[in-house]
């Protein structure tokens, strides 16, 4: 982002882990990994907004004070900088944390919207997508746990469990570990859920 310098402070998440509110009033950039917002009144449970990917900008909120409830964890292992601004930088950042917001919340919709073996392909696509990768040979591609899947896609951990069993067994992913999997994200995009519905019954997958 020009005009915007990055300092060489990171911070490490593992999975599960939350940014502290006192982190939550910086401005982070994520480096990789990823992490799911959610946000709520005052008093009240909170509810999951999106998710932000590398190359996203996060805590432009404090910029535009915003009051609500957020809280910032990791589903992944992720890594964040801090984004040092100067006063200059302010519209030009709240501009960009705007565009940004908007996708990343037509995402979120679309994680909530069809299938649950649709709505589990999209956010292994969008995890897988930060690889930038069209390497023939499957990588590995850290996952969040079946509760946090289940958590994002509005399912059960017994649901996402069959599907992903049904994605390995028609070679969309490969070689399951319990926070990773080998995938490759051509043939994962190229294969359509859509042909796997015989199949989901079979898996009685709703």
């Amino acid at each position: 982002m020009n005009g915007t310098t990055f300092e060489i402070q990171n911070r490490l998440l593992g999975a599960g882990e939350r940014l502290t509110d006192t982190e939550l009033t910086s401005l982070w950039r994520i480096e990789s990994g990823a992490l799911r917002i959610d946000s709520g009144t005052p008093g009240r449970q909170v509810d999951f907004v999106c998710l932000v990917l590398p190359g996203d900008v996060i805590g432009a909120q404090v910029l535009a004070g915003f009051v609500e409830r957020v809280e910032l964890k990791a589903i992944v292992p992720t890594t964040l900088s801090v984004v040092s601004k100067g006063a200059h930088d302010s519209n030009r950042l709240l501009k960009r944390t705007v565009a940004q917001c908007w996708s990343r919340c037509c995402e979120a919709v679309s994680l909530r919207s069809g299938s649950a073996s649709s709505r589990i392909q999209r956010l292994l696509l969008m995890l897988a997508s930060s690889n930038q990768s069209e390497a023939i040979e499957p990588e590995i591609l850290n996952v969040p746990n079946l509760r946090e899947i289940a958590s994002l896609v509005d399912s059960t951990p017994e649901t996402v469990c069959r599907v992903i069993g049904l994605f390995l067994e028609k070679g969309m992913l490969h070689e399951r570990k319990p926070m990773s999997v080998r995938f490759n994200s051509g043939a994962l995009r190229e294969q359509s859920v859509e042909g796997l519905k015989s199949n989901a019954r079979r898996y009685a997958i709703v």
